[in-house]
């Protein structure tokens, strides 16, 4: 393609092509994404139902859509379809046992809200990010949100989590209220002398993940606008904070992630030998920044070592005996309705709360969690595809971080805690827009840069 000069136009396939006179970012999509990555715990709670900023934004911007109602276009609308059956599903499946008085309004509320409500965030994106300008911006709110929560996961490991905490902002202030000198150990972080650090998510395993899926996109704005060195530097912030937060759910997801990096790497460098080079070094920060934070927090070390033990790793920390429970009730009590519908509010068991997988399973059945699956897998593949054929870099990284949540969803998704769910659906409706764009913006490049780091 020529540009104004007539010269030809061969720069890399991400953040080009830009529209000049671009309108400004919806406001409430703006502040709901920054809310959710930084401080998604900012609140208080009703009855056990958590009130937060980052619920009151996504609650104004869907009411606002519903008074002005948004267009889908055409070809958008097979999938939008498949989207919205899982969130009317649960809407229907938690509505009647509420109704029939068999399931708890705050176990009813919080069920709702994470699988009919939060993932409305995806539809809002998708017909609300006009260009790629709109788009960077929020992949920009991203990034500095999530090196924000970085530093502070630090602060909290070198000064204490009291030291630290403001209450109602980083930590709800309810929970705070409730125990204000130890209110994390109520959290399932842990011991008071090896309590998981989890930054403003109150819990190591849920700050974990939605780092995990956030950090390809991270550390592919680093690489791309700071360089190589400090790119490196940005790799041991995250050694540092995988280590801290002391969940085997999420050294297993940097370990995955760390392999499909090799792999990336080595398979799509036009020049292998610098693939190989960028692989070995970003093992090596990883490894001597877990080493030296290993030796400076002895208990954490000796939580790592006993996690090496294969029957630990089996045991899942009490969540495999969970599934195995649930199975054993489902085969026992025989009833084809719970295979299929699940055993919310039906007075059944449904165990490892945890493994979102089996989670959906139990609680929604096998038609719940077909449900869930179905549009996430065929979206993700189109990602897939159009990262091989685009060799996108931005494109990459959003694919990978959803890649890596699947991953660690196995283990522990933290999928009925918030942001996870709104979270994820706002990396999905990043990637969507993303395979959008590029068809008209970048078909003519030729020369991709590697793959995010």
């Amino acid at each position: 393609m020529k540009n104004s000069n007539g010269i030809i136009d061969h720069r890399p396939a991400t953040f080009c092509h830009k529209t000049q006179n671009s309108p400004k970012i919806d406001s409430l999509i703006f502040w709901a994404v920054m809310v959710n990555v930084l401080i998604p715990k900012a609140g208080f709670k009703i009855g056990g139902i958590p009130i937060t900023l980052g619920n009151i934004l996504l609650f104004l911007l869907l009411i606002r859509t519903c008074i002005k109602p948004f267009r889908i276009k055409i070809k958008d609308k097979n999938f939008m379809f498949l989207f919205l059956l899982f969130p009317l599903y649960c809407f229907l499946r938690i509505l009647i046992p509420s109704i029939a008085g068999t399931l708890e309004v705050s176990s009813a509320f919080s069920l709702m809200a994470a699988s009919s409500v939060y993932p409305l965030i995806f539809p809002v994106i998708i017909t609300k990010i006009r260009d790629d300008n709109q788009l960077e911006t929020l992949t920009k709110v991203i990034t500095a949100c999530l090196f924000i929560t970085m530093i502070y996961d630090i602060l909290q490991a070198i000064f204490g989590i009291a030291a630290v905490q403001i209450p109602g902002i980083t930590v709800n202030y309810s929970d705070y209220a409730n125990a204000p000198g130890h209110w994390w150990l109520l959290k399932y972080n842990g011991g008071s002398d090896n309590s998981k650090i989890f930054s403003t998510y109150q819990n190591g395993n849920l700050y974990g993940v939605n780092m995990l899926m956030f950090y390809p996109l991270f550390s592919l704005y680093f690489r791309k606008n700071k360089g190589i060195f400090i790119c490196a530097l940005m790799v041991v912030l995250f050694s540092i904070i995988v280590f801290l937060t002391g969940s085997r759910t999420v050294w297993i997801g940097a370990l995955v992630y760390s392999c499909l990096l090799a792999f990336e790497s080595i398979r799509y460098s036009k020049i292998k030998l610098k693939g190989l080079m960028i692989t070995i070094i970003f093992l090596s920060f990883f490894a001597f920044s877990v080493g030296y934070f290993m030796s400076l927090f002895s208990t954490r070390m000796g939580r790592l070592f006993y996690s090496l033990n294969w029957s630990v790793l089996l045991a899942g920390g009490g969540r495999t005996e969970g599934v195995i429970r649930s199975f054993q009730w489902l085969f026992d009590n025989g009833n084809i309705l719970h295979f299929l519908f699940g055993s919310y509010g039906t007075g059944g068991y449904a165990g490892a709360y945890e493994m979102t997988y089996f989670a959906i399973f139990f609680g929604y059945g096998i038609i719940g969690l077909i449900l869930w699956l179905l549009p996430i897998v065929l979206v993700s593949l189109r990602i897939r595809q159009k990262c091989i054929k685009s060799k996108d870099i931005l494109l990459g990284g959003l694919y990978k971080g959803i890649f890596i949540y699947m991953a660690c969803a196995f283990i522990d998704g933290g999928w009925w805690l918030p942001p996870t769910v709104i979270n994820l659906w706002t990396l999905i409706a990043l990637a969507y827009k993303k395979m959008q764009f590029l068809p008209l913006k970048c078909k003519y490049h030729e020369h991709p840069l590697p793959q995010s780091m």
